[in-house]
């Protein structure tokens, strides 16, 4: 095998065993890499180039996951529910990182995402999270 045949072997078995649910040490150890940064580096190139057909069911997975986690929250933070805003926040970040959105946004020379931040009360924070979801008082 070439050295370029066995780094994309790498590259797509690291993809594989991450969506079985090992970790980044354990990936390292099980394709032969030295370190467990380098299996987590493999990982996201793979994501990024898209070389194998597991990248795609990966990200499905952890999408799939981010918005169970994040419906499971949803009402909770529109309802003013401060820990549960955090969380839907954070989900919404992460899943733009996995859909490659901020990278987008840098390569077409904005900045890499917005920030919104809603201060006040309970009821103006709740108006807030309404607001950015599109959800009306009608």
């Amino acid at each position: 095998m070439t050295d370029m045949a066995l780094a994309e072997f790498r590259k797509a078995r690291s993809v594989e065993l991450r969506l079985a649910g090992l970790e980044y040490e354990d990936i390292a150890k099980e394709v032969g890499y030295s370190n467990r940064g380098t299996a987590w580096r493999a990982v996201n190139t793979a994501l990024r180039e898209r070389v194998d057909s597991s990248v795609e069911e990966y990200r499905q997975t952890e999408l799939a996951r981010l918005d169970a986690l994040q419906s499971v929250h949803w009402d909770k933070a529109l309802f003013g529910d401060i820990a549960s805003a955090t969380l839907v926040l954070k989900v919404m970040g992460q899943r733009s990182r996995l859909l490659g959105l901020e990278l987008l946004a840098t390569q077409a020379g904005e900045k890499s995402f917005n920030t919104v931040v809603i201060g006040g009360t309970t009821g103006e924070f709740i108006r807030g999270l309404k607001m950015v979801d599109g959800i009306t008082d009608d």
